[in-house]
């Protein structure tokens, strides 16, 4: 994954994080992501208290209209996109 970040980097591309994740958890996620010297993105977090996969799918479907989405990466079924790629899931929630 980090070779791809530094790929699009390279190539100008703008990168978002789009998370479940609640709003509570941005500088945690922040931190977490320099930790692996990612620096340079746009996170958006949940902030409605909307299901995970409610939240995501309206985000992705927002974002397509303000940018040519050319990838998105998940490990969960939560949204569909002419671009999505899955990802194996490394970790179990319960």
């Amino acid at each position: 994954m980090f070779i791809l970040y530094k790929y699009l980097l390279h190539k100008n591309i703008h990168i978002i994080f789009l998370s479940g994740r609640d709003i509570k958890y941005k500088k945690l996620t922040i931190d977490n992501l320099n930790f692996f010297n990612v620096k340079k993105f746009e996170l958006i977090l949940n902030d409605t208290g909307l299901d995970s996969k409610i939240y995501k799918q309206n985000n992705i479907n927002e974002i397509s209209k303000k940018y040519n989405i050319i990838l998105c990466i998940n490990d969960q079924k939560e949204f569909i996109h002419e671009n999505l790629i899955m990802s194996p899931m490394i970790y179990k929630i319960n």
